[in-house]
């Protein structure tokens, strides 16, 4: 949470700054500049993103293991070298790099198509700024679903593949509750309560 969502919100390329500057180019009256000129002017004011990645560094710098992080170092290690010393080996690094490096060339690619569609320009500006975030993160996640069957189908058993998916849509659940709400609340503040 420290590292990802300051690093985020700090991009403009990135899906939650293309979201950002979608809501700003909505909701802010165009005699304040664009949705884009707004979210890098805001950049140097965002003070929580900058605090959080300073404290991720100096706790790195000064080594500090708060209490929960020294209980649970090196938890689970001791499990893996069991299940390689009982498997022969662990699986390939690749089955973690093709879904993480699709998923990002996927959404990347529909941001900047989704936003050429729109506005029919080739600047970059225009292109941001028109972007369709939730279209992108939707069709970019199912392409990376599609990509990660297909890589990982010859190392699964089909018995396992219920349970896989059930485990994986239990852990994201969460997240996309979050997300569903935080997208419904945005017109009731905007449209509902004038804020």
């Amino acid at each position: 949470d420290s590292t990802s969502a300051p690093v985020c919100i700090l991009m403009p390329i990135s899906s939650w700054g293309a979201y950002i500057i979608g809501v700003m180019d909505e909701a802010v009256p165009k005699s304040f500049g664009d949705g884009l000129f707004l979210f890098t002017s805001s950049i140097w004011s965002n003070y929580y993103a900058w605090f959080s990645l300073l404290a991720v560094f100096l706790t790195i710098f000064w080594q500090i293991n708060l209490p929960t992080m020294q209980k649970n170092i090196n938890v689970g290690v001791k499990d893996l070298l069991d299940k390689k010393h009982l498997y022969g080996k662990v699986s390939s690094i690749w089955l973690l790099i093709i879904p993480i490096l699709s998923l990002m060339i996927s959404i990347t690619a529909i941001l900047f198509w989704s936003g050429y569609k729109a506005s029919n320009d080739l600047t970059l500006i225009n292109i941001l700024a028109n972007t369709d975030t939730a279209f992108s993160l939707f069709y970019g996640g199912l392409i990376t679903i599609i990509i990660s069957i297909l890589v990982s189908i010859k190392h699964l058993r089909i018995s396992y593949t219920y349970e896989i998916l059930k485990r994986g849509f239990l852990s994201m659940l969460p997240a996309i509750i979050i997300l569903i709400l935080a997208w419904s609340i945005g017109p009731v503040i905007r449209d509902d309560m004038q804020t």
